[in-house]
C-alpha cells in the first residue's frame, strides 16, 4: 500500500513505453512481469492505472447525482434473486443493523460471505475463493467506493469459533484500515461497514443465509441482485475487496439509468426483439431476422435522437457453454436490411461485446444513424449473437428540439479488414453533399481484435490509430487509446461496463470491454467539406504513425487469432 502511494505522488517512477501504456521501472526490486502484449502483471500495474486514471473518479463518478429519498416497500415473500429485499435485523459486532430504520432508496447494499466446505465437495473451488476474499485488505474499497454504499460481511461457517475467528479478521484489516483516516472518516465508514455476529438460525436475518451461499446486493430499488464470481484476479494482490466497489458502482450507474429513461418524455419504443432465443454460431450472416414496425416517415422526420435499448439473458443464471464454461466475450451486432429479399442484411446499426457468463442491458445513443431508417414503415433487422441468448432490443426514438438539423441521408464508407499494409491501400471515395443539407457528420463505429499471434499483441491489445482525411487536408483521429491498458475496462463499471465477470474482463481493450457497447464516434464536418463539388475522403488504420506490419510471435497463443480491425463507418447528412 505504501509503495502505492509513493508511485502515485512520483512521476519519475513511471515511464512511457508507447502511447496508452504505462509501465512501471523496477522500484524497490520488485519487477513487473508480462504477459502477451505487455499487459503488466504485478501490484505496481495497479498503482499505475489509479494514478493516471483517477479510479474514484471512475468507480464512484455516479453518486454525485442527486437523490429522492424513498421509504422501504413491505414485502411478504421468501426471499429470491430479482425479488424485493425483506426487512431484515441483523446482529453485528457493533450492536445491530435494522434495515427498515437505515433504509433510504438512495444506498447500495453490499454482501460479501465466506464459508469453509470439504476438500470433496463440489463447492470447494468458490469456499476457497471466498476465504481468500475475506483476508483481504479495506484500504482501497474504502478510498474508492461510492459513499452511498453500505457493506456487510457474513460468515456463514457452521463452527461458532470459526465465525469468531472469521470476525477477528475481518474486524483487524478494517480497524488498521480505519486508523489511517481523519476521525470524520472513520466515524463514517465505521457506519457502513457491518462485521456480522449472527448465526442466521432464526429471525429476520434468517433469509440472509438461506437464499444462498452466494454473495449478493440489494439495489436502491430494494431488489436482491447477484454479485459476479469475478474468479481472475491474480492483478489485485490484497486489494480484493475492491471489486465489491465495482458492483456498488454499477448499480449506482444502473439506478440513474433508470431514472433518466424513467425520466425522457415523449418516447416512442419500437420493439424489435422481444425475449427471442438468437444463435448464429460462426455463420457470417446467421442470426435471427425481424419484421419492424417503425413510425410513417413523416413521424420519423420530426426524430433527432435514437438509442439502442439492447438487453441479453442466458437460460440459466449463469451464460455457460455445454461444457460447463463460462461463455466468452464476444462481438454481437443488430443489421439492418437493404430491402425486402435481402439476407445478408449487413447494414451496422449497433454493436457491443458480450459480458464473460453474463448477461446483461445496454442503452446507447446512435443518434446519426436515424438516417439509416429514415423511410419508416416495415424495416428488416437482423440480430448476430455466436452463442446462445435471450435477446430483447427495443428501439427508442425521441425529438429533443423541434429546430435542431434531423439526418436525412447517408452514405457508406469503408469497412475494417486484416490490420496490414494493404489496408491502407485502398483508393479515396469521393461525394457529393445533398441538397438542403445544414450539417455533414463522419460516424464511424471501430473496434480492435485479433491477438496471441504477433508480437504487438493487435489489435486488441495494441494502440492503433485511425485517421480520416478529408479533401486531403483536414484530418479526424480516434486513438483507440486504452487497448493494453491492464484496468481500464475495470475502472468503467460506473459507466455500464458489467462487473465481476469470470473472465479477463478487466483489461483495456482497442475501442471496447466486455459486457459494454461499442460507441459511434462522430465529427461534425460539416466545415471541411463543400456544398456543389466532388469532395473526398481517405481513411487510414496506423500502429506508430505508420502501417502495421505484423510479425509473428514464436511463442504466441494456439487460440489467438490475426489482427483485424471491425470498422463500420458513414456520413450522415442533416437538414
Amino acid at each position: 500500500m505504501d509503495r502505492i502511494k509513493r508511485l502515485c505522488t512520483s512521476r519519475k517512477n513511471l515511464r512511457v513505453l508507447g502511447k496508452g501504456s504505462l509501465l512501471a521501472a523496477p522500484i524497490g526490486g520488485v519487477m513487473m512481469t508480462r504477459i502477451p502484449g505487455g499487459l503488466a502483471k504485478s501490484v505496481l500495474s495497479f498503482a499505475i492505472v489509479f494514478c493516471s486514471f483517477g479510479f474514484a473518479n471512475a468507480v464512484s463518478g455516479a453518486e454525485k447525482k442527486t437523490c429522492a429519498l424513498r421509504p422501504i416497500q413491505a414485502n411478504s415473500e421468501a426471499a429470491a434473486y430479482g425479488k424485493l429485499a425483506p426487512d431484515f435485523t441483523l446482529k453485528t459486532v457493533d450492536g445491530s443493523f435494522s434495515m427498515k430504520d437505515e433504509w433510504n432508496g438512495c444506498d447500495v447494499y453490499v454482501f460479501f460471505k465466506t464459508f469453509t466446505v470439504p476438500a470433496a465437495n463440489p463447492l470447494k473451488g468458490l469456499s476457497d475463493l471466498t476465504n481468500t476474499m475475506w483476508k483481504s485488505k479495506f484500504d482501497y474499497l474504502i478510498q474508492y467506493s461510492p459513499r452511498n454504499t453500505h457493506y456487510f460481511f457474513l460468515s456463514q461457517n457452521a463452527d461458532p469459533a470459526q465465525r469468531l475467528v472469521d470476525q477477528a479478521i475481518v474486524l483487524g484489516h478494517l480497524n488498521e484500515a480505519l486508523a489511517t483516516l481523519p476521525v470524520s472518516e472513520q466515524v463514517y465508514w465505521k457506519s457502513r461497514i457491518h462485521i456480522a455476529d449472527d448465526d442466521f438460525s432464526s429471525g429476520s436475518s434468517a433469509w440472509l443465509a438461506n437464499i444462498g451461499i452466494e454473495s449478493f446486493v440489494i439495489d436502491r430499488s430494494q431488489k436482491i441482485r447477484a454479485l459476479g464470481v469475478g474468479v481472475y484476479s491474480p492483478l489485485l494482490a490484497d486489494g480484493d475487496f475492491l471489486k465489491l466497489a465495482t458492483e456498488a458502482s454499477y448499480y449506482q450507474f444502473e439506478k440513474d439509468r433508470e431514472i433518466s429513461l424513467s425520466a425522457a418524455r415523449n418516447v416512442t419504443v419500437v420493439p424489435a426483439f422481444k425475449a427471442e432465443v438468437v444463435q448464429a454460431g460462426w455463420a457470417a450472416f446467421g442470426g435471427k431476422i425481424n419484421e419492424v414496425e417503425f413510425p410513417s416517415a413523416n413521424d420519423m422526420a420530426n426524430f433527432d435522437k435514437m438509442e439502442l435499448d439492447l438487453e441479453l439473458s442466458c437460460d440459466r443464471a449463469a451464460c455457460v457453454y455445454a461444457e460447463g464454461n463460462y461463455y466468452y466475450d464476444r462481438i454481437i451486432e443488430v443489421y439492418l436490411c437493404r430491402d425486402a429479399e435481402d439476407q445478408d442484411c449487413d447494414i451496422e446499426l449497433g454493436r457491443w461485446i458480450t459480458p464473460f457468463g453474463l448477461g446483461g442491458r445496454w442503452v446507447h445513443d446512435v443518434s446519426p444513424l436515424l438516417a439509416l431508417v429514415k423511410n419508416g414503415g416495415k424495416q428488416r433487422l437482423r440480430f448476430h449473437t455466436v452463442d446462445r441468448y435471450n435477446v430483447s432490443l427495443n428501439v427508442r426514438l425521441s425529438q429533443t428540439s423541434s429546430t435542431a438539423p434531423k439526418p436525412f441521408a447517408y452514405k457508406e464508407l469503408f469497412r475494417g479488414g486484416k490490420l496490414n499494409p494493404a489496408l491502407n491501400l485502398r483508393d479515396p471515395l469521393t461525394f457529393e453533399i445533398p441538397e438542403g443539407t445544414k450539417k455533414v457528420e463522419l460516424v464511424t463505429t471501430t473496434s480492435g481484435h485479433g491477438w496471441g499471434r504477433d508480437n504487438e499483441n493487435c489489435a486488441e491489445f495494441c494502440v492503433t490509430d485511425h485517421e480520416w482525411k478529408i479533401n486531403d487536408t483536414v484530418s479526424y483521429v480516434n486513438t483507440l487509446e486504452t487497448a493494453g491498458d491492464t484496468f481500464a475496462c475495470f475502472l468503467s463499471t460506473g459507466t455500464g461496463v458489467i462487473p465481476n465477470q469470470p473472465g479477463t474482463w478487466y483489461y483495456g481493450r482497442a475501442g471496447w470491454c466486455p459486457g459494454l457497447e461499442v460507441q459511434p464516434k462522430v465529427w461534425d464536418i460539416s466545415a471541411n467539406v463543400k456544398a456543389g463539388e466532388r469532395n473526398k475522403i481517405r481513411y487510414k488504420a496506423l500502429f506508430k504513425g505508420g502501417d502495421y506490419v505484423p510479425t509473428v510471435n514464436p511463442e504466441g497463443a494456439a487460440t489467438g487469432y490475426e489482427a483485424e480491425i471491425n470498422l463500420r463507418s458513414y456520413l450522415v447528412f442533416s437538414k
